[in-house]
């Protein structure tokens, strides 16, 4: 049986959750909305090589703690989470 996400979180119940936004079965954007629902506690970021506004203006809404683009340059940016620097 293949679990999702959101199963996986449930039961391991772990301090911070990292995916994807494009996964099989159910996207990344509605399995952080479940896991924030389910578990609060549970930090939740975002690596993804979609970097449209829509989605980061969703995943803010849903409250996930960070998302970082798979072609960043791993420069930390000051300030907001969600800001990213070339």
């Amino acid at each position: 049986m293949v679990k999702t996400a959101v199963d996986q979180a449930l039961a391991l119940k772990p301090d911070i959750v990292i995916m994807d936004i494009a996964m099989p079965r159910m996207n990344g954007i509605e399995a952080a909305k479940r896991i924030r629902k389910q578990l609060p506690k549970t930090k939740i970021l975002i690596l993804s090589m979609y970097s449209h506004d829509h989605y980061i203006h969703e995943l803010l809404e849903t409250g996930v703690s960070g998302y970082l683009l798979k072609d960043s340059s791993g420069r930390i940016s000051s300030g907001h989470p969600f800001r990213h620097e070339k």
